[in-house]
């Protein structure tokens, strides 16, 4: 009975370092009970490694991770334009993730006519208005509605802070051009989004 034993031993040792020894490198037994059977031949670029889990790891670009619904944004114009301005309701949709992510946020006021907008990639701490970043608003006035955008380093943007479902900042804007370039302002103002 022992010798059956040592021999049944000696023949699983001589196979298994048959098998290992196939002379297209090493090849590692993964523990998971999903792995590859036996027999089946070794991808040719090394193979794919699975995790504990059993799945692939995720290759997409990561999801919107914040989540905000409420907030709201004040106005201050000067120059061409004097005027202050509260925007109670954030707007839908409301796009806001952290760095490295990206934001589609507006506020609005009482009046269709009025609302505020930043957009761009999220990002920590100040940055100049530029094509990838723009700040917009509409304002009205005793001459009908009024409307500004910045995305030439018009406005400077602050965000503090930048968490998951919180997002608040500060902007300044000198020498601003109106849309149809009638009338230049200095702006400034507040805005905040919560989840």
């Amino acid at each position: 009975m022992r010798r059956n034993l040592i021999a049944i031993a000696a023949l699983t040792v001589g196979l298994a370092a048959t098998a290992c020894s196939t002379g297209q490198g090493s090849v590692r037994i993964s523990p998971t009970p999903d792995s590859t059977p036996f027999g089946s031949p070794p991808a040719s670029n090394g193979g794919t490694v699975i995790g504990p889990s059993g799945s692939l790891s995720p290759t997409g670009p990561p999801a919107i991770s914040g989540s905000v619904t409420h907030g709201q944004a004040t106005l201050t114009l000067t120059g061409g334009l004097t005027q202050a301005t509260t925007f109670p309701t954030l707007g839908t949709p409301a796009i806001w993730s952290p760095t490295p992510g990206t934001m589609t946020l507006s506020w609005t006021g009482g009046d269709p006519a009025e609302s505020i907008s930043v957009g761009g990639p999220s990002f920590i701490g100040q940055q100049s208005t530029s094509a990838s970043l723009t700040l917009a608003f509409s304002v009205k006035t005793v001459k009908g509605p009024a409307a500004f955008r910045s995305q030439s380093g018009e406005c400077t943007v602050t965000l503090n802070p930048a968490m998951t479902a919180q997002v608040g900042g500060l902007f300044f804007c000198t020498n601003l051009k109106s849309v149809d370039g009638t009338v230049t302002v200095n702006a400034q103002g507040s805005f905040t989004a919560v989840g």
